[in-house]
């Protein structure tokens, strides 16, 4: 039998079966605390169904998921007191001035997305049972004031309700499996950070050979060497939780032209539609490396050029038969330029031959920086940007031998960061 540890990792996430599970362990325990507070039966199955709502919503506060049966015991006792409090008090009504600033709270767009699934939802009922759910759920009339408001029986409330229950699940049970819409942009962040992720089968590194989704709408992909980051407000709520990284080289080698796609996580596995087919491939259940530690706090030298500068030098310097793939970067503050070698020599070292060269702007006159960098690298690096010819790239770095990043110059949602290459023998 699965630990309850377990069983809240899985619906993190998103295994909905896995909270059934907890749901039924855990069901009457939930309940005979909530009968303490509400003798009508009615109301302490009602108590007891709201605490396990919140607890689905609250699960990522949850710091020790062995705790999860206490944690659901504060909740159910929190409930019961909120609910005996609203039973036996008025509440008071206030009105503000017009001179008055008011202050809203936060917004909370999935609050909001579930909200709207809702009242979807509801209006999918039938007229006798939206009113019976309005009465009790909304407006917080038992069972008994519900009939005598209706003029039915007791037992008929009871029946509209569970009926209603059971199309309410069905709904939102669909609506909730729809996932997400990724557009463009977003289908765009899977491949690369699909190419930048470990492409080997190493089971003592199977974490760096995922697609992390952390939960705060980024995505990272990484391998080692280098780390590539997007983030963007569509991708909050999914995660945190570790996709293989063969989710993002399918789409990109089987779909590199689609914009759109349909995202949903259900029964272990991330499933994508895209082009009228699924893309599918499995969760991974391991931790991933704390890739944040990697970053400088900041950097010594920024360079901005033209992306469409920075493929042209690269293409030429390809051209141009290189060992292991390397190139030299050199970074001239005081020229204004960026320089890019490469070549080859019959001893195995490296005739460093001009490959391309481009005006580029620094914002600090300092000494002339020199990297050794595998050239695949940068360019993969260059094009994750998705940057326009004419769009301006970001170049920045600290030392010869210490990682270097590129972004785009006005934004920072998007990033590679990569380590560069031991220099090689002149």
């Amino acid at each position: 039998m699965e630990t309850d540890a377990k069983l809240v990792i899985k619906c993190r996430q998103g295994d909905l079966q896995a909270f059934d599970v907890l749901v039924r362990r855990h069901y009457q325990a939930a309940l005979r605390i909530a009968r303490r507070f509400a003798a009508i039966p009615e109301d302490a199955d009602d108590l007891t169904q709201e605490a396990f709502v919140i607890a689905c919503e609250r699960l990522h506060q949850l710091a020790h998921p062995e705790r999860f049966a206490g944690w659901l015991t504060s909740i159910v006792r929190n409930e019961a007191r909120m609910w005996h409090r609203r039973r036996f008090t008025q509440p008071t009504l206030l009105s503000l001035d017009e001179d008055e600033c008011r202050v809203e709270a936060p917004r909370d767009e999935h609050r909001e997305a579930v909200r709207h699934a809702i009242a979807d939802a509801v209006s999918s009922l039938t007229a006798e049972q939206r009113e019976v759910v309005r009465l009790h759920y909304m407006d917080g009339y038992d069972y008994r004031e519900t009939a005598l408001l209706l003029d039915i029986p007791v037992g008929a409330v009871r029946g509209r309700l569970d009926r209603a229950r059971s199309t309410l699940r069905k709904e939102l049970r669909e609506m909730v499996t729809t996932g997400w819409d990724l557009n463009s942009r977003e289908l765009d962040a899977l491949r690369h950070a699909a190419t930048c992720a470990l492409d080997a089968a190493e089971p003592e590194r199977q974490a760096l050979n995922a697609l992390f989704f952390n939960g705060n709408g980024e995505l990272i992909g990484a391998d080692g060497h280098r780390i590539f980051r997007y983030s963007s407000d569509s991708l909050k709520g999914m995660g945190p939780v570790l996709i293989h990284a063969d989710f993002g080289r399918s789409l990109r080698d089987a779909h590199a032209d689609s914009r759109k796609g349909k995202f949903s996580i259900s029964g272990g596995e991330a499933v994508l539609r895209v082009n009228g087919d699924e893309i599918r491939a499995p969760l991974i259940e391991e931790s991933y490396p704390n890739w944040e530690r990697a970053i400088p706090e900041g950097w010594e030298l920024r360079s901005t050029a033209r992306a469409g500068d920075w493929l042209a030098a690269i293409e030429t310097v390809r051209l141009r038969p290189m060992p292991e793939n390397r190139v030299l970067i050199i970074l001239a503050p005081e020229d204004g330029r960026i320089t890019l070698r490469g070549g080859d020599a019959p001893d195995g070292g490296v005739a460093w031959e001009v490959g391309g060269s481009f005006p580029a702007e620094f914002p600090v006159i300092g000494r002339k920086l020199v990297i050794v960098a595998n050239i695949v690298y940068v360019e993969q690096a260059v094009r994750a940007l998705g940057l326009e010819p004419d769009e301006m790239l970001e170049f920045c770095a600290n030392e010869p031998l210490k990682s270097f990043l590129v972004k785009p110059a006005c934004a920072d949602d998007r990033w590679v960061l990569t380590m560069p290459m031991a220099p090689a023998k002149e």
